[in-house]
């Protein structure tokens, strides 16, 4: 199923059998294979979210910004930060979409699961994603120039098309078989276990 995670989180993929998840982390620690079983596994897992991760990051590439001329919208909104540092050669939409990934959990006490976040290692990005996905704009200081005065700043609005619900919109489309994909994944080495163990 899909829902929201305050903390890091704008989509949640979690399959229907948790303790699945958990019990298998504990055969696996039993297994001398057990770090490739689980390979195996992610890889499954992986390639049933892969076609809702591509949209979203699809959609982060998508974005326009406007209400700025062409070379300051293109400094503005890719190479400079809402605080007014200089990114390292990344625009913020390749940085969003670096951030994009799917993670699996199978402790209980990270909450066993699948999910699809925005988890850049700039937790500015993080910021700035969640904002144009629930905004559609983000607010940055003006600047002279090249500089951003340091006196009297003025902060201003810059809206992006296709930015509300960016990373949102296409979790519907792929819910299902997002959910079904991982459910069969688990069933599957569920099933391969209980082989090696029968």
């Amino acid at each position: 199923m899909a829902g929201r995670d305050s903390k890091a989180a704008l989509v949640y993929v979690e399959q229907s059998s948790v303790r699945a998840i958990q019990d298998m982390a504990r055969e696996f620690k039993k297994r001398g294979n057990g770090k490739a079983l689980q390979k195996k596994l992610n890889t499954r897992i992986k390639a049933a979210t892969k076609p809702l991760e591509d949209d979203i990051k699809a959609n982060a590439r998508g974005m326009q910004f406007r209400g700025t001329s062409a070379g300051q919208r293109e400094r503005r909104t890719t190479t400079v930060s809402e605080k007014g540092r200089k990114r390292k050669g990344m625009g913020l939409r390749d940085a969003l979409v670096k951030g994009i990934k799917t993670e699996i959990s199978y402790r209980q006490s990270a909450g066993a699961g699948v999910r699809i976040r925005l988890k850049s290692s700039d937790t500015e990005i993080n910021q700035l994603g969640r904002t144009l996905n629930r905004r559609g704009f983000i607010r940055h200081p003006t600047r002279t120039g090249y500089r951003f005065s340091k006196q009297g700043e003025k902060w201003a609005n810059t809206a992006a098309t296709n930015a509300r619900d960016w990373f949102w919109s296409p979790v519907p489309k792929h819910r299902a078989k997002v959910t079904n994909g991982v459910k069969d994944a688990v069933d599957d080495m569920l099933d391969e276990l209980a082989r090696d163990i029968g």
